[in-house]
């Protein structure tokens, strides 16, 4: 075989060769090179904690290549060195710097310091009447004879405008913003002296988009025309905009207008409305109740005076419940509602069966400190049968009311949070029921972190008690009952309660129970957790309390907390350990 060059092929491979060795030249300088990047070690001497740390602050992180220019690198430091000591009020600090290969050390002499004398702060304008500016004054307080430090003046005047702003004032100005520093004297002075002008007013309300009345909309806003503007006053109007449920999207564009010699903020509410039907399947499982399915079918806005509905049908092997309410707002109707309510319930439980059907109306208050108090009155019809005995048919108006009231900071892994309620229940022949009792449920459930670890607390405790003559007259579906993946690990569902002679479960009259359970993150999206449970379900105060001990371990999902606990019933020799399975926030 014989190869053939031509002038030009010879060319181009010279040309190829040449340019693979100038990149393979610039690869090894870019490899020898990066090693030496590498951060410097900053030591300050002769320096209290406050200064130190503030030194360090302005140096900020000095890569080893800088060491290679320490006069350019010296003269940048000291200008850092120079802002962070005049900020602290030591204007007479002197320092020397030492280089060494890894570490740079900055010996300080602080010096005399600047003290301040007695400041001149003050509010020309309608501001001036408001508490909020003089507790702003007080809370970032400067105190003649105090050493001077920029950043409190700093924080001042920018804590002062930006209330300024948040209320309306938006025309204050700074008449006079000066600090002056007499080095000779090591005195500051401050002045500080803001006119606010005059403060502005909500104006008109529109809004657009959506298929509500015009009269509806405009009884949400939560403010008058001509009430003193608030930016947070504002930002709640958004929210709770969005917590309706009547919209997707919420925009609030603001103007500001002089209106028959008035400063007003005009605002225009353009919304999206929900869709008119709004549709969820979902599929669950729980040892209480074993595979379960939910439809929800929900209205958020019918006709045009915000009305709504929603209803569900959720379905597993002991327990069948369908429910429905449709809502009605009231003259506040951001806050209080009129509901009717309708259900059917079918449950059994061991040999106890039971039928439910009711239908009532309430009225829900909702609170600004995140209380709810709902009262009203139902009518039941309940259909049941314990054991052999014969099926029982009731009807009872029930009265009632409640008040609730949670906080979590997260919505589906929270890490602290609490949930109260407390709710009075009854019934009477006086009203027409076929029985007379009274009922209370009180509970509370709290999540804690221990200290600054990542272990949490969460603990549980329920109360309840029912006043009647007859504990067997009263629906079995008003007793109280207990265990379960909720209650006490380690018994089944409603299984801990009062029994007959024969073992069958008849409910109890009284409930007490409570949990401590401590967990612990050991991988990113799992904790483990020790916990223990007791409580009873009873009629007679000498029954014993059913308790156990447990681990378990928590996966936090996308969609919320999934718990497999093992837990050992303490007193139940036929069962080792009960398997619980569960999703839900902890809460």
């Amino acid at each position: 075989m014989k190869l053939h060059y031509s002038d030009h092929d010879l060319t181009a491979v010279f040309a190829r060769s040449s340019i693979f060795r100038a990149l393979l030249v610039v690869v090894l300088t870019i490899l020898v090179v990066l090693p030496a990047s590498a951060k410097v070690d900053i030591v300050v001497l002769g320096a209290d904690e406050a200064l130190t740390n503030n030194v360090k602050a302005h140096m900020g992180q000095i890569d080893e290549a800088e060491l290679r220019n320490p006069r350019i690198l010296e003269r940048r430091l000291n200008n850092l060195i120079t802002q962070a000591t005049q900020v602290l009020g030591y204007y007479h600090c002197e320092w020397t710097l030492e280089f060494s290969p890894k570490t740079i050390i900055v010996d300080l002499k602080p010096g005399a310091v600047v003290v301040l004398l007695e400041p001149d702060i003050q509010l020309i304008g309608p501001a001036d009447d408001l508490p909020v500016f003089r507790e702003i004054i007080k809370r970032n307080a400067l105190v003649a004879g105090e050493q001077l430090d920029h950043s409190k003046y700093d924080a001042l005047k920018k804590a002062l405008m930006q209330e300024a702003q948040g209320l309306g004032f938006f025309d204050a100005i700074y008449r006079d913003s000066e600090l002056l520093v007499d080095v000779q004297d090591n005195t500051a002075k401050i002045k500080l002296i803001m006119e606010s002008g005059e403060r502005y007013q909500f104006g008109e309300v529109s809004f657009e988009g959506s298929q509500l009345g015009g009269d509806f909309l405009r009884s949400i806003v939560p403010f008058k025309k001509h009430d003193p503007f608030e930016r947070k006053l504002l930002a709640s109007f958004r929210r709770k905009l969005y917590e309706t449920g009547y919209f997707t999207s919420v925009t609030i564009d603001s103007q500001r207008i002089i209106e028959d010699g008035l400063k007003q903020v005009k605002l225009s509410v353009v919304t999206e409305d929900s869709s008119q039907h709004q549709f969820e399947v979902g599929f669950g499982f729980d040892t209480d109740n074993g595979p379960r399915v939910r439809f929800n079918w929900d209205m958020p806005i019918i006709g045009t005076k915000g009305h709504s509905w929603n209803s569900s049908i959720e379905i597993s092997k002991p327990e069948q419940d369908i429910s429905a309410t449709y809502r009605i707002p009231l003259s506040q109707p951001l806050t209080n509602f009129l509901l009717f309510d309708t259900g059917y319930v079918h449950q059994e439980i061991e040999t106890t069966e039971s039928s439910l059907l009711n239908v009532g109306v309430s009225k829900l208050n909702l609170k600004e400190n995140n209380w709810q108090l709902r009262y009203g009155v139902s009518a039941d019809y309940e259909n049941y049968r314990q054991a052999d005995d014969d099926w029982t048919d009731v009807f009872y108006l029930v009265p009632r009311i409640g008040w609730m009231r949670s906080w979590f900071n997260l919505d589906t892994n929270p890490s602290k949070g609490f949930r109260l309620w407390l709710t009075f229940s009854g019934s009477s022949t006086e009203i027409g029921a076929d029985t007379s009792f009274f009922k209370t449920h009180v509970g509370a459930r709290w999540l804690t972190p221990i200290g600054k670890s990542n272990f949490r607390l969460l603990t549980r405790l329920e109360l309840g008690g029912i006043l009647t003559d007859d504990l067997l007259q009263v629906p079995v579906s008003r007793r109280f009952y207990t265990g379960g993946d909720q209650t006490i690990r380690g018994y089944g569902y409603h299984t801990v309660a009062t029994r007959d002679e024969e073992g069958e479960l008849i409910g109890g009259r009284f409930l007490n129970v409570g949990s401590i359970e401590f967990s612990g993150r050991i991988a990113k999206e799992w904790r483990g957790a020790i916990f223990t449970d007791t409580g009873r379900a009873y009629d007679d105060p000498d029954e014993p309390f059913s308790s156990s001990v447990g681990v378990g371990a928590r996966w936090l999902s996308i969609i919320g907390e999934v718990r497999v606990d093992l837990a050992h019933p303490l007193d139940d020799d036929d069962t080792a350990v009960k398997l619980h399975i569960s999703m839900g926030p902890p809460l």
